[in-house]
């Protein structure tokens, strides 16, 4: 049945492992390149199940809030063969500084986004990992909600990204020394998003980051950072960054227009 589909959301069905093997069994989907199962208690075993999927088309797998831990990906690594992957999000799940291990070792080419927020993932588990990561097209990263804190940053600065576009690190307790190492080490010229938010970087942590050298950012996201500076926007105006379009400040509604701000800097 449907030979032909491509893309697949079971988001919130309460699907179970023994419903991931009827489909398995009866389904043939070669064309299938993007399978969605956020928010079903599958666990690891489900996670098994799914990575005996005949599935060489593979791009996008979302495993959001699915119960997995470090041994189900261990599972998945193992077996899946997944050549064309390029998503993969496992937000909110417990996987750990073992579960960040065993993704890295996985050789996906053409891995281009990562989320691994809420995934209980530290410092160590990065310093660890990232001499041996094998993901050259990175573009989107999302470690936001693990409390990696300036020696985590530092570790990611490690990691051989030159693609890198969105990187999120919001709610990481990262502060101003840790922007400082990121500014310093970082060689991240294609970044276009970049999300510091609630993070107690404050004004100097906001001075140094104006400093960075992305060429091509378009959106910072700035709220609940301590920034304490009256004359923010004067600030935020004499940014170096000519492609600049938004700074989010205060929450996702409090949203400054650069372009708006420049045209009344020369009135």
């Amino acid at each position: 049945m449907w030979p032909l589909l491509e893309d697949l959301s079971l988001y919130m069905t309460d699907i179970t492992v023994r419903g991931l093997r009827l489909m398995l069994n009866k389904s043939n989907w070669p064309n299938l390149k993007v399978l969605n199962v956020s928010w079903n208690k599958i666990g690891d075993e489900g996670l098994e199940v799914l990575a005996s999927g005949k599935w060489p088309l593979l791009e996008d797998l979302n495993l959001v809030v699915t119960n997995i831990t470090a041994a189900g990906l261990e599972l998945i690594i193992d077996k899946s063969d997944w050549p064309n992957l390029k998503k993969l999000n496992v937000a909110q799940n417990n996987i750990g500084n073992k579960g960040l291990e065993v993704l890295m070792s996985r050789n996906w080419p053409l891995l281009e986004a990562l989320n691994l927020s809420q995934t209980n993932i530290t410092a160590q588990g990065l310093k660890l990992v990232m001499d041996k990561q094998n993901w050259p097209d990175l573009k989107r990263l999302d470690v936001s909600g693990n409390q990696i804190g300036d020696e985590g940053l530092e570790a990611l600065v490690c990691g051989k990204w030159p693609f890198i576009e969105d990187l999120s690190l919001e709610g990481t307790n990262i502060t101003a020394k840790g922007i400082k190492f990121m500014i310093d080490d970082s060689n991240w010229l294609n970044l276009k998003i970049l999300n510091v938010a609630k993070n107690k970087i404050g004004d100097k942590g906001l001075e140094i980051l104006s400093s960075g050298k992305w060429p091509l950012l378009e959106d910072l996201i700035l709220y609940d950072t301590q920034i304490k500076t009256q004359d923010l926007k004067s600030v935020i105006s004499k940014f170096n960054w000519p492609n600049l379009k938004k700074v989010r400040i205060a929450s996702c509604d409090n949203i400054i227009d650069i372009k708006n701000l420049r045209n009344e800097d020369k009135v």
